[in-house]
């Protein structure tokens, strides 16, 4: 099975703006993840010549008690992506540390814009996983967590973008 979702979130800045003062931000990063979020967050590579970021995150969500019997009391993961200038888009994989041959999300987020200091971030995702009996479930929960926190992701982005003046 596979499950396939859009969010979308307005934010106020320009397609522009995100992409130079957010996408590349590591202060921001640490500040969604860590202050925020109270996730553990590790930047592993990031090469803004070429566009590629790596980082381990693992998140707080209270996961239904299946969930955490099967990947662990330690789960994280890694986003894997590239930013591709010329078409605006960055592309990710996250990269579960368990199951890593069974369950695979993929994403891809543009920036629209909206209006004229605005824009409409947009992430398709897509969420595969291959477990007998518990793979729906597992999707539906990643698909919930990552509403929940895209949402309040937008919320804390425009926040920050105030804060950055």
């Amino acid at each position: 099975m596979t499950t396939k979702f859009t969010v979308e979130h307005v934010l106020n800045t320009t397609p522009e703006g995100f992409w130079t003062r957010i996408q590349p931000n590591e202060e921001f990063y640490r500040a969604l993840y860590v202050d925020h979020l109270g996730y553990e967050y590790e930047l592993l590579e990031c090469d803004l010549a070429v566009g590629t970021r790596k980082a381990r995150i693992k998140p707080t969500a209270d996961a239904p008690k299946v969930i955490r019997e099967a990947l662990g009391e330690r789960f994280s993961f890694i986003e894997d992506g590239k930013y591709d200038a010329t078409a605006g888009r960055y592309d990710f994989q996250i990269i579960p540390n368990t199951f890593t041959d069974k369950v695979h999300t993929t994403a891809y987020q543009i920036m629209v814009p909206h209006g004229s200091d605005q824009c409409v971030r947009t992430v398709h995702f897509e969420i595969t996983a291959n477990l007998l009996g518990l793979g729906a479930i597992l999707e539906k929960f990643i698909a919930r967590t990552t509403r929940e926190s895209y949402g309040d992701s937008a919320k804390f982005t425009n926040d920050f973008l105030a804060k950055l003046g």
